[in-house]
């Protein structure tokens, strides 16, 4: 699925059919409104994307390294917090992150952390399973933003209060799931 199809349905959420159609064609619009209202969309779908990660679920990935001392400011994607650090028997290490550089008593083999995701234009992938609330929700919590700075205040706190609702229900979901699977032994 790619972005421009939950643009284009945040776009129908708005009332905006026009917009919505606009979207859907690959072809570059005539219509300036339109365009600055479909970058718009970007913008916001960036900024919510951002949120989630920094308050929900923050993507991970590791890096294989080697020595005691490891900038990682020239990791990439850039780290927004280090999650562990592994010993080249593969067993976590202490260390010290101060700085941008990990500091351990032994070699470092690799660091796992969260990072950031880069902003994405309108034709990238949107990888629903990677998220953690549904393709419906993220729209709701654009809509919030466009409408917040479009100054269509009111409508901006309905969406806000349904994306709220919806990143609650996906949190108390998965609180559920994992206390069943603790207590039946999965």
């Amino acid at each position: 699925m790619k972005i421009r199809e939950v643009l284009s349905e945040t776009a129908l959420l708005l009332g905006e059919t026009d917009l919505s159609q606009a979207i859907k064609n690959t072809v570059e619009t005539e219509d300036s409104e339109n365009a600055r209202k479909t970058q718009l969309l970007v913008t916001c779908f960036n900024a919510i994307q951002n949120e989630i990660a920094l308050n929900y679920q923050t993507p991970e990935t590791e890096v294989e390294v080697s020595g005691k001392k490891i900038n990682v400011s020239e990791f990439f994607p850039v780290p927004l917090k280090i999650i562990a650090v592994y010993g080249k028997y593969g067993q976590r290490i202490d260390y010290e992150y101060k700085d941008r550089i990990i500091q351990a008593s032994e070699p470092i083999s690799k660091v796992k952390y969260g990072y950031l995701p880069e902003d994405k234009t309108i034709d990238e992938d949107f990888d629903c399973q990677s998220k953690p609330i549904s393709k419906r929700a993220f729209s709701y919590g654009i809509a919030s933003e466009f409408c917040l700075k479009e100054a269509r205040y009111e409508e901006a706190v309905n969406w806000e209060s349904r994306y709220r609702q919806a990143l609650e229900v996906k949190k108390d979901f998965t609180k559920i799931r994992l206390k069943a699977g603790n207590k039946w032994g999965l």
